[in-house]
């Protein structure tokens, strides 16, 4: 019976990708079960081995690049900064359109 891990609330950041990571060794061991199974069948094994294993580095080394920057500590500054600006450009576009509606419709700002 597989196990079901979860992070607990208030973890140190990169639980999660870890996670993701161990899901997807998971899944390659999947594969890799159902694979070799076929392959005493008589297939090609060595090829798609092989190509299995680049596809399953590239995924860690994409996942390890992504916790990497997430726990940087300038990528973070400035993601929140970037998330703060976003705020306020949204937050000023609505200002402009409910001016705009108050206008239209001849009511004033309160």
């Amino acid at each position: 019976m597989e196990e079901h891990e979860q992070s607990a609330p208030g973890a140190p950041e990169g639980d999660e990708w870890r996670e993701v990571a161990q899901r997807f060794r998971r899944l390659s061991e999947r594969f890799r079960e159902h694979y070799r199974g076929r392959e005493q069948d008589g297939g090609d094994g060595e090829r798609l081995e092989d190509a299995l294993r680049s596809v399953v580095a590239e995924v860690d080394r994409a996942l390890t690049a992504v916790g990497d920057t997430g726990r940087d500590p300038r990528f973070r500054a400035e993601a929140r900064e970037a998330a703060l600006r976003l705020g306020d450009a949204i937050a000023a576009t609505f200002d402009e359109v409910g001016e705009a509606v108050r206008q239209r419709f001849g009511r004033s700002g309160g």
